[in-house]
């Protein structure tokens, strides 16, 4: 009988031991299983990122660009000079997807927008962005940042210059290096 007691406790025991592994494997694969699906959510999670820059011509744009891997539906922005009244612009798109940028020229007042630089210089400016918008699970996201472009501006003018190379520069290099490569065959030929 002894022996009968003694091996129910030990299958008490084992099946004891083998429900508590059993349940913490489970709670440890509900947590790997959570993350996973935040994971997964994230790769299309919309990010949109306002920058300011030179477009085409000669002025400072606002870029707003969705730097996300997913499209942004629905977007609603608006953007100011925050020391100036009249301002405000608004725009909206039924999408933007992932990488897109649009630009927009910076509002100095209504219906005004500055074309040159030294407005910036001599005032300042500080560009407010505020957009709504939401992903493909129709999850709401809001974003607001700010730009002093008075300080960008003078950024700008105290760095050095690149200027592009003009034909005549390439042809110039060009020529340098077939002179510098004939140089060296000649002092392999002599020696």
């Amino acid at each position: 009988m002894d022996t009968c007691s003694d091996y129910e406790f030990w299958l008490v025991f084992a099946t004891v031991l083998l429900v508590a592994v059993t349940g913490y494997y489970a709670v440890q694969t509900r947590r790997t299983v959570e993350q996973m699906r935040k994971s997964a959510e994230a790769e299309f999670l919309p990010h949109l990122r306002m920058s300011v820059g030179f477009g085409e011509g000669p002025w400072i744009e606002l870029f707003v660009t969705n730097v996300g891997k997913a499209s942004a539906i629905g977007v609603q922005t608006n953007f100011r000079i925050q020391e100036l009244e009249n301002s405000m612009r608004t725009w909206t798109s039924p999408l933007l997807v992932s990488g897109e940028s649009v630009r927009f020229p910076i509002p100095v007042g209504k219906d005004k927008r500055q074309e040159t630089i030294r407005f910036f210089e001599q005032q300042q400016s500080t560009l407010v962005f505020k957009a709504e918008y939401s992903d493909i699970f129709g999850k709401p996201y809001s974003v607001s940042d700010s730009i002093d472009i008075t300080k960008y501006v003078k950024q700008l003018s105290s760095a050095p210059v690149l200027l592009p190379r003009t034909e005549l520069g390439m042809i110039k290099e060009a020529l340098e290096q077939i002179r510098d490569e004939l140089s060296t065959l000649t002092q392999t030929v002599r020696r």
